[in-house]
């Protein structure tokens, strides 16, 4: 759903760490800003679903990031053709960001395992990575 007008001045920003595919919350930020709201959310395999909900259960804003544990290097080899490496991290620092709402509750964080065409099957091939109860109706930051 499109940000409301008085949550658009501003953008909250969830610092996490990922351990061993677990996600813990470090802290929340909320900074001024426009978040630009996509038409399209493209499911791809590598990458973390993430939802914020209210308290009753209401999608206020869903995207996706990579999954910030895979590290991807190219380069080019000794013919000069382009080769690629990646490698598995156990601890990774990583931040999701949404538009301020103050009637977001639950943030939920997924992984995607293989790409889904239709969101209507997300649960189907995706892991939980972290579920997070936030509080921002009070919040007064600028």
């Amino acid at each position: 759903m499109p940000p409301t007008e008085s949550s658009s001045e501003r953008i909250v920003f969830l610092n996490l760490t990922l351990v061993d595919g677990e996600a813990h919350l470090n802290d929340i930020v909320v900074v001024s800003g426009h978040l630009k709201h996509r038409k399209t959310i493209r499911l791809l395999h590598n990458h973390f679903y993430y939802k914020v909900t209210s308290a009753s259960g209401e999608t206020l804003y869903e995207a996706t990031v990579p999954d910030p544990s895979i590290l991807r290097v190219e380069y080019a080899d000794e013919e000069g053709r382009l080769q690629m490496r990646t490698a598995k991290q156990e601890i990774a620092d990583f931040s999701i960001r949404f538009p301020f709402n103050p009637d977001a509750h639950r943030v939920t964080i997924r992984r995607i395992d293989s790409a889904i065409p239709d969101i209507r099957r997300l649960t189907e091939n995706t892991v939980m990575v972290g579920s997070f109860e936030i509080d921002l109706a009070e919040d007064d930051r600028p």
